[in-house]
């Protein structure tokens, strides 16, 4: 979560955005009356060492003050169908105000906008910014703001939970050359992502632009030289 000020609030948040989302699940569940970290913990919506980024954004948000304790619009989200949809609605465009103005026409407008958005009224960072406009397109997916697909689909996040490949063994298959082999279970990137930085803990980071792949790519041609990293070499 970043602690960018913009019109003297907090800026948006980023990170995962199963964080936010498993949040909301939580409170469909349960009353929430006060949200600090021992209650984030507890339900394993975030590891401890990112639970400030979720209060951040839950204040970004309105949903709490700065001691943590819900306020009015977290209470009506308290409620179920439409209410709660409009409520919801309410919600996220009182929280993204700056990016409802600025892009006033959604529909004409592409995944770069958004993220641009974030890059340039917001002051994100570039790393941080399409986490920022991923949780944006979750947000405003549940509170069914009408979104083009060419967003939803550049920045849409799949949110099922996968396992992890299990292997009988216990051990990686090897080829005949006795090295580790890849067993096919990655996920393809989209066509328009030139690299993927997987962050312990938050994530992913998606490389679209090219300035910031080569960018990118001198840096990890650094670490991979100094941590002794053979594989997964960008290109």
């Amino acid at each position: 979560m970043s602690d960018v000020k913009t019109e003297g609030k907090l800026g948006p948040p980023f990170g995962a955005v199963s964080w936010f989302a498993d949040f909301f699940k939580l409170m469909e569940r349960i009353k929430i009356d006060r949200v600090d970290k021992t209650l984030l913990a507890t339900n394993n919506i975030v590891p401890s060492s990112n639970a400030s980024s979720v209060l951040k954004g839950l204040r970004f948000f309105g949903l709490i003050d700065e001691d943590g304790n819900a306020t009015d619009k977290m209470k009506g989200l308290g409620v179920v169908g439409t209410e709660y949809q409009s409520n919801f609605e309410k919600m996220v465009r009182e929280a993204y105000t700056i990016l409802f103005d600025k892009l006033k026409n959604l529909n004409q407008c592409s995944a770069d906008d958004v993220i641009n958005c974030f890059r340039t009224n917001y002051g994100m960072a570039p790393s941080t910014a399409e986490q920022g406009a991923q949780i944006f397109v979750f947000l405003a997916t549940k509170a069914g703001i009408e979104l083009p697909s060419s967003i939803v689909e550049a920045l849409e996040v799949n949110l099922e939970k996968k396992k992890p490949a299990q292997r009988t063994t216990g051990k990686p298959r090897k080829g005949k050359d006795g090295e580790p082999t890849d067993d096919g279970s990655q996920e393809p990137l989209p066509e328009q992502v030139l690299a993927r930085f997987t962050l312990k803990g938050t994530g992913y980071v998606d490389i679209r632009n090219k300035d910031d792949f080569e960018i990118a790519k001198a840096y990890w041609k650094v670490l991979s030289k100094k941590f002794d990293v053979t594989e997964g070499e960008a290109t």
